[in-house]
Protein backbone atom coordinates (compact mmCIF):
# COMPACT_ATOMS: atom_id res chain seq x y z
CA UNK A 1 0.00 0.00 0.00
CA UNK A 2 1.74 3.47 -0.61
CA UNK A 3 1.61 6.23 2.11
CA UNK A 4 1.71 10.06 2.13
CA UNK A 5 1.93 12.83 4.56
CA UNK A 6 -0.20 14.50 5.72
CA UNK A 7 0.86 18.06 5.57
CA UNK A 8 -0.15 21.55 6.41
CA UNK A 9 -0.90 24.83 4.79
CA UNK A 10 -2.15 28.00 6.63
CA UNK A 11 -3.30 28.13 10.36
CA UNK A 12 -5.56 24.94 10.20
CA UNK A 13 -6.14 23.21 6.62
CA UNK A 14 -4.36 19.70 6.14
CA UNK A 15 -3.55 18.19 2.97
CA UNK A 16 -2.79 14.91 1.12
CA UNK A 17 -1.51 14.92 -2.08
CA UNK A 18 -3.21 12.39 -4.68
CA UNK A 19 -0.87 10.06 -7.01
CA UNK A 20 -0.38 12.00 -10.26
CA UNK A 21 -1.23 8.95 -12.70
CA UNK A 22 -4.55 8.71 -10.96
CA UNK A 23 -5.04 11.76 -11.12
CA UNK A 24 -4.51 12.18 -15.03
CA UNK A 25 -6.63 8.72 -15.69
CA UNK A 26 -9.91 10.55 -14.02
CA UNK A 27 -9.06 14.20 -16.16
CA UNK A 28 -8.15 15.76 -13.09
CA UNK A 29 -6.22 18.87 -13.11
CA UNK A 30 -5.61 21.77 -10.64
CA UNK A 31 -8.87 23.75 -9.71
CA UNK A 32 -11.14 20.19 -10.07
CA UNK A 33 -13.51 19.28 -6.98
CA UNK A 34 -13.08 15.64 -5.64
CA UNK A 35 -15.76 13.99 -3.71
CA UNK A 36 -14.75 12.83 0.00
CA UNK A 37 -17.09 10.57 2.13
CA UNK A 38 -15.94 8.65 5.29
CA UNK A 39 -16.86 5.27 5.39
CA UNK A 40 -17.91 3.56 8.40
CA UNK A 41 -14.13 1.99 9.17
CA UNK A 42 -13.13 5.70 9.45
CA UNK A 43 -11.33 5.63 6.43
CA UNK A 44 -11.99 8.25 3.39
CA UNK A 45 -13.21 7.69 -0.06
CA UNK A 46 -11.84 9.95 -2.45
CA UNK A 47 -14.56 10.25 -5.86
CA UNK A 48 -13.27 11.67 -9.02
CA UNK A 49 -16.55 13.08 -9.85
CA UNK A 50 -18.46 14.22 -7.07
CA UNK A 51 -22.44 13.49 -7.35
CA UNK A 52 -23.74 16.08 -10.09
CA UNK A 53 -25.49 13.84 -12.47
CA UNK A 54 -29.40 13.24 -12.86
CA UNK A 55 -29.81 9.62 -13.00
CA UNK A 56 -32.69 8.52 -14.62
CA UNK A 57 -34.78 5.03 -14.84
CA UNK A 58 -37.95 4.18 -17.54
CA UNK A 59 -40.40 1.79 -16.21
CA UNK A 60 -43.22 0.72 -18.18
CA UNK A 61 -46.47 1.06 -16.05
CA UNK A 62 -48.51 -2.15 -17.73
CA UNK A 63 -45.51 -4.60 -16.48
CA UNK A 64 -46.64 -6.83 -13.58
CA UNK A 65 -43.36 -6.35 -11.94
CA UNK A 66 -43.48 -2.46 -12.62
CA UNK A 67 -44.03 -1.48 -8.88
CA UNK A 68 -40.89 -3.43 -8.29
CA UNK A 69 -38.99 -1.79 -10.84
CA UNK A 70 -39.88 1.47 -9.88
CA UNK A 71 -38.48 0.89 -6.11
CA UNK A 72 -35.41 -0.98 -7.54
CA UNK A 73 -34.72 2.27 -9.52
CA UNK A 74 -35.08 4.59 -6.09
CA UNK A 75 -33.06 1.89 -3.98
CA UNK A 76 -30.35 2.30 -6.84
CA UNK A 77 -30.04 6.24 -6.77
CA UNK A 78 -32.39 7.32 -9.68
CA UNK A 79 -33.58 11.02 -9.33
CA UNK A 80 -35.85 10.82 -12.15
CA UNK A 81 -38.57 7.79 -12.50
CA UNK A 82 -40.15 8.01 -16.02
CA UNK A 83 -43.68 6.24 -15.74
CA UNK A 84 -45.40 5.33 -19.39
CA UNK A 85 -48.54 3.46 -20.48
CA UNK A 86 -52.24 3.68 -19.18
CA UNK A 87 -51.58 2.73 -15.68
CA UNK A 88 -48.74 5.35 -15.35
CA UNK A 89 -51.06 7.68 -12.59
CA UNK A 90 -52.01 4.35 -10.52
CA UNK A 91 -48.78 3.34 -10.82
CA UNK A 92 -47.20 6.70 -9.32
CA UNK A 93 -49.80 7.00 -6.28
CA UNK A 94 -48.84 3.54 -5.43
CA UNK A 95 -45.32 4.31 -5.53
CA UNK A 96 -45.69 7.32 -3.40
CA UNK A 97 -47.39 5.37 -1.24
CA UNK A 98 -44.51 3.58 -0.44
CA UNK A 99 -41.99 5.25 -0.82
CA UNK A 100 -40.13 8.81 0.97
CA UNK A 101 -40.08 11.88 -0.90
CA UNK A 102 -41.32 10.73 -3.95
CA UNK A 103 -43.62 12.88 -5.81
CA UNK A 104 -45.57 13.52 -9.31
CA UNK A 105 -43.19 16.85 -11.35
CA UNK A 106 -44.66 15.62 -14.89
CA UNK A 107 -48.00 14.27 -15.82
CA UNK A 108 -49.22 14.13 -19.17
CA UNK A 109 -51.83 11.14 -20.69
CA UNK A 110 -49.88 8.13 -20.40
CA UNK A 111 -46.58 10.00 -19.34
CA UNK A 112 -45.82 10.47 -15.65
CA UNK A 113 -42.56 11.43 -14.13
CA UNK A 114 -41.36 10.77 -10.57
CA UNK A 115 -38.44 13.03 -8.57
CA UNK A 116 -36.92 11.78 -5.33
CA UNK A 117 -36.46 14.73 -3.25
CA UNK A 118 -33.85 12.92 -1.04
CA UNK A 119 -30.26 10.74 -1.65
CA UNK A 120 -30.82 9.46 1.71
CA UNK A 121 -28.00 11.03 3.19
CA UNK A 122 -30.09 13.69 4.22
CA UNK A 123 -29.87 11.40 7.39
CA UNK A 124 -27.21 9.24 9.33
CA UNK A 125 -27.79 5.59 8.32
CA UNK A 126 -27.88 5.50 12.45
CA UNK A 127 -30.86 7.65 12.51
CA UNK A 128 -33.08 5.93 9.77
CA UNK A 129 -32.90 2.27 11.73
CA UNK A 130 -33.67 4.02 14.87
CA UNK A 131 -36.61 5.42 13.62
CA UNK A 132 -37.79 2.27 12.09
CA UNK A 133 -36.98 0.46 15.42
CA UNK A 134 -39.32 3.43 17.22
CA UNK A 135 -42.29 2.20 14.29
CA UNK A 136 -41.80 -0.90 14.46
CA UNK A 137 -41.72 -1.05 18.39
CA UNK A 138 -45.02 0.59 18.56
CA UNK A 139 -46.28 -2.14 16.48
CA UNK A 140 -45.89 -4.42 19.01
CA UNK A 141 -48.50 -2.48 21.40
CA UNK A 142 -50.98 -2.44 18.34
CA UNK A 143 -50.61 -5.51 17.60
CA UNK A 144 -53.19 -6.81 19.84
CA UNK A 145 -55.78 -3.37 20.17
CA UNK A 146 -57.33 -4.22 17.05
CA UNK A 147 -56.60 -1.24 15.26
CA UNK A 148 -56.59 -2.00 11.73
CA UNK A 149 -55.72 1.75 10.32
CA UNK A 150 -52.57 2.18 12.55
CA UNK A 151 -51.34 -0.73 12.03
CA UNK A 152 -51.67 -0.62 8.26
CA UNK A 153 -49.85 3.43 8.71
CA UNK A 154 -47.00 1.88 10.93
CA UNK A 155 -45.75 -0.89 8.82
CA UNK A 156 -45.92 1.37 5.69
CA UNK A 157 -43.83 3.44 7.38
CA UNK A 158 -41.35 0.85 8.13
CA UNK A 159 -41.22 0.17 4.39
CA UNK A 160 -40.98 3.61 3.33
CA UNK A 161 -38.10 4.26 6.05
CA UNK A 162 -36.39 0.84 4.69
CA UNK A 163 -36.06 1.82 0.91
CA UNK A 164 -34.74 4.80 2.31
CA UNK A 165 -31.97 3.24 3.95
CA UNK A 166 -31.17 0.76 1.17
CA UNK A 167 -30.71 4.18 -0.75
CA UNK A 168 -28.97 5.85 1.65
CA UNK A 169 -26.41 2.66 1.50
CA UNK A 170 -26.02 3.28 -1.94
CA UNK A 171 -22.43 3.82 -2.62
CA UNK A 172 -20.70 2.72 0.36
CA UNK A 173 -22.84 -1.22 -0.14
CA UNK A 174 -19.55 -2.54 -0.57
CA UNK A 175 -18.44 -1.84 2.93
CA UNK A 176 -19.25 -4.94 5.15
CA UNK A 177 -20.30 -2.61 7.95
CA UNK A 178 -23.17 -1.32 5.84
CA UNK A 179 -24.22 -4.92 4.87
CA UNK A 180 -24.91 -5.90 8.15
CA UNK A 181 -27.06 -2.73 8.70
CA UNK A 182 -28.70 -3.68 5.73
CA UNK A 183 -29.48 -7.33 7.30
CA UNK A 184 -30.85 -5.73 10.31
CA UNK A 185 -33.03 -3.16 8.33
CA UNK A 186 -34.28 -6.10 6.68
CA UNK A 187 -34.81 -7.93 10.38
CA UNK A 188 -36.81 -4.65 11.29
CA UNK A 189 -39.19 -5.22 7.82
CA UNK A 190 -39.56 -8.22 8.42
CA UNK A 191 -40.47 -8.25 11.59
CA UNK A 192 -43.17 -4.98 11.00
CA UNK A 193 -44.92 -7.48 7.86
CA UNK A 194 -45.49 -10.19 10.67
CA UNK A 195 -46.67 -8.13 13.31
CA UNK A 196 -49.01 -6.58 10.96
CA UNK A 197 -49.99 -9.67 9.86
CA UNK A 198 -50.60 -10.97 13.18
CA UNK A 199 -52.62 -8.02 13.92
CA UNK A 200 -55.03 -8.18 11.01
CA UNK A 201 -55.90 -11.84 11.21
CA UNK A 202 -57.10 -11.06 14.62
CA UNK A 203 -54.41 -12.94 16.08
CA UNK A 204 -54.59 -13.80 20.48
CA UNK A 205 -51.55 -13.66 22.09
CA UNK A 206 -50.87 -11.61 24.12
CA UNK A 207 -48.57 -13.39 26.66
CA UNK A 208 -46.23 -14.73 24.17
CA UNK A 209 -46.20 -11.43 22.42
CA UNK A 210 -45.36 -9.63 25.27
CA UNK A 211 -42.29 -11.86 26.26
CA UNK A 212 -41.20 -11.14 22.62
CA UNK A 213 -41.08 -7.80 22.36
CA UNK A 214 -38.47 -8.23 25.86
CA UNK A 215 -36.27 -10.18 23.34
CA UNK A 216 -36.98 -7.44 20.62
CA UNK A 217 -35.92 -4.99 22.62
CA UNK A 218 -32.37 -6.84 24.59
CA UNK A 219 -31.30 -7.10 20.56
CA UNK A 220 -32.04 -4.07 19.26
CA UNK A 221 -30.29 -2.38 22.53
CA UNK A 222 -27.75 -4.85 21.65
CA UNK A 223 -27.31 -3.58 18.21
CA UNK A 224 -27.22 0.60 18.81
CA UNK A 225 -24.64 0.02 22.05
CA UNK A 226 -22.37 -2.27 19.90
CA UNK A 227 -22.33 -4.89 22.24
CA UNK A 228 -22.77 -8.75 21.53
CA UNK A 229 -24.59 -10.64 24.12
CA UNK A 230 -27.33 -13.66 24.49
CA UNK A 231 -30.42 -11.45 26.13
CA UNK A 232 -32.34 -11.61 23.36
CA UNK A 233 -31.95 -15.57 22.91
CA UNK A 234 -32.56 -15.93 26.65
CA UNK A 235 -36.37 -13.82 26.19
CA UNK A 236 -36.85 -16.02 23.67
CA UNK A 237 -36.36 -19.46 25.36
CA UNK A 238 -38.27 -18.02 28.04
CA UNK A 239 -41.53 -17.51 26.02
CA UNK A 240 -40.80 -21.00 24.36
CA UNK A 241 -43.47 -22.07 26.40
CA UNK A 242 -46.06 -20.11 25.61
CA UNK A 243 -45.15 -20.33 21.96
CA UNK A 244 -45.43 -24.32 22.21
CA UNK A 245 -49.33 -23.54 23.74
CA UNK A 246 -50.16 -21.27 20.75
CA UNK A 247 -49.33 -23.85 18.32
CA UNK A 248 -52.12 -26.09 18.94
CA UNK A 249 -54.47 -23.37 19.74
CA UNK A 250 -53.70 -20.48 16.99
CA UNK A 251 -51.07 -22.34 14.65
CA UNK A 252 -51.38 -18.85 12.78
CA UNK A 253 -50.32 -16.37 14.97
CA UNK A 254 -47.82 -19.38 16.32
CA UNK A 255 -45.83 -19.25 12.91
CA UNK A 256 -45.60 -14.94 12.37
CA UNK A 257 -44.65 -14.84 16.35
CA UNK A 258 -42.14 -18.05 15.52
CA UNK A 259 -40.75 -15.73 12.47
CA UNK A 260 -40.55 -12.50 14.58
CA UNK A 261 -38.46 -14.72 17.41
CA UNK A 262 -36.03 -15.88 14.96
CA UNK A 263 -35.55 -12.37 13.42
CA UNK A 264 -34.70 -11.10 16.81
CA UNK A 265 -31.78 -13.90 17.26
CA UNK A 266 -30.54 -13.01 13.71
CA UNK A 267 -30.53 -9.39 14.52
CA UNK A 268 -28.45 -10.42 17.94
CA UNK A 269 -26.53 -12.57 15.56
CA UNK A 270 -25.37 -9.84 13.09
CA UNK A 271 -24.40 -7.64 15.94
CA UNK A 272 -21.78 -9.91 17.21
CA UNK A 273 -20.89 -10.14 13.74
CA UNK A 274 -20.38 -5.98 13.48
CA UNK A 275 -18.58 -6.61 16.79
CA UNK A 276 -15.82 -9.15 15.22
CA UNK A 277 -15.35 -6.67 12.27
CA UNK A 278 -14.67 -3.68 14.16
CA UNK A 279 -12.44 -5.68 16.46
CA UNK A 280 -10.33 -6.88 13.59
CA UNK A 281 -10.49 -3.32 12.15
CA UNK A 282 -8.44 -2.42 15.23
CA UNK A 283 -6.23 -4.62 14.77
CA UNK A 284 -5.45 -3.59 11.61
CA UNK A 285 -4.86 0.03 11.94
CA UNK A 286 -2.20 -1.37 15.02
Amino acid sequence: METRKVQKTGRSTFIVSLPKAWAEGHGLSRGAAVGLEENPDGSLQIMASPVARTLQAQVDAENALALRSVISAYIAGAQDILLSGKNAAGLAQQARDHLAAVDVVFEEKERVTLRVFATGHEYSLEQLLRRMHAVVKSLFALAHEGNRDAVLRREQEVNRLYTLALRSMGAGARHAEFKFDALVAKGLESIADELKALALEGGRAKAALEKLEAAYDAAMNQFFSGEPGGKATEAVWACRADLDKLQGRDPLSWARLEAVARHCVEIEETTADLAAIRTLSKQEKG
